[in-house]
């Protein structure tokens, strides 16, 4: 079959290191998001990378050459999907993209392990980094750098790449780590929550932050078997950097125009789901509008809290598994009805 498929995948979060770990804990029910210190906080919920682990299976891997946190999760990342299905990354009809929001920011101010581990605060030299490692061709990645919806954007872009004949294959990756700045940014924000996120709850009062990295195989040969992409849209409100549309004008340009592609009604949604108080009402606001709201919803950040740059390619796989497995993955956190 021609098209664009979903090859093979990898997940990692606080739920483990692989996408069947992840499935069987979604099924479960559990959460990886826990309290820990943070100055100025009596106690902070996020959602953690194992670091021991992530050393483990990127020495594993046998790379001669020093990485960051995030190069190591891409790395070992890509290098899982690359055992379920592999392809020459240096064949030109491989593509590669990457997604972040921040990249390795968690090293902003650190000149000298900067210099240690030969990596940049810039995303276009730490894509390319982790690309050649890997023996990579030398064609230089796509870096997707677009907040929130940043993994979505990459998959669409691959998709879009294999459509229009640039690439029979395309990785897409999306990383994003923990730091000071990122905690401290969405602390001025005054959108943490005091506790482990409760999406679409009637006492949710902002988000868990989270770090993770997503790996997905697009290739424009497929079986039956293979999740297929169909369709795809993005768009902008030209609200504001911090906040969505009120009328939840974004969102419902993009599934209209989804629509217009591809005539079809989803049995279920997976929402972003923050469980901020704008943004799940607003989503509310925007299904309602296009008369989803009796479709099936759910968010996955109580699982593994907002993961930025790394949730759309995560949020993604988790409901193909749900696709998969024919199971509708609960909301981490939601009680009370409150949107």
């Amino acid at each position: 079959m021609t098209g664009v498929f979903l090859k093979a995948d990898n997940m990692i979060s606080s739920l483990g290191f692989s996408s069947e770990e992840h499935v069987q804990l979604l099924k479960a029910g559990q959460t990886g998001i826990k309290a820990h210190p943070f100055p100025g906080f009596s106690a902070l919920y996020t959602s953690a990378v194992d670091d021991v682990e992530l050393e483990n299976r990127f020495r594993d891997l046998g790379l001669a050459i020093p990485m960051s946190r995030l190069e190591k999760m891409m790395a070992v990342s890509i290098s899982a999907v690359l055992k379920k299905q592999p392809i020459d990354l240096a064949d030109p009809s491989t593509g590669f993209i990457f997604s972040t929001t921040k990249g390795n920011i968690d090293l902003l101010g650190r000149v000298d392990e900067l210099k240690r581990l030969e990596s940049s605060l810039l995303l276009q030299p730490t894509a390319q980094k982790v690309w050649k490692a890997l023996g990579g061709n030398d064609i230089p990645p796509l870096v997707v750098c677009n907040a929130c919806i940043s993994g979505l954007v990459a998959i669409i872009h691959g998709a879009r790449m294999i459509e229009r004949g640039q690439y029979k294959n395309v990785i897409v990756t999306g990383a994003d780590v923990l730091s000071d700045f990122i905690i401290t940014g969405f602390n001025a924000l005054k959108a943490l929550g005091t506790g482990p996120c409760r999406p679409f709850d009637k006492n949710r009062d902002g988000i868990s932050l989270g770090e993770g990295c997503g790996t997905v195989l697009l290739s424009g040969e497929g079986e039956v078997s293979d999740i297929q992409f169909l369709a795809g849209a993005i768009s902008n409100d030209a609200n504001h950097i911090s906040g969505p549309s009120r009328t939840a004008s974004g969102l419902v340009q993009a599934v209209k125009e989804v629509n217009r592609q591809i005539d079809i009604t989803p049995d279920y949604i997976s929402a972003h789901g923050t469980a901020t108080l704008y943004n799940d009402e607003m989503e509310a606001i925007g299904f309602q509008q296009l008369g989803l709201q009796d479709i099936p919803v759910n968010s996955f950040k109580g699982y593994w809290g907002h993961t930025l740059g790394a949730a759309g390619v995560l949020e993604t796989l988790a409901a193909s598994y749900s696709l998969k497995e024919d199971t509708l993955f609960e909301s981490v956190g939601y009680e009370n009805q409150g949107t």
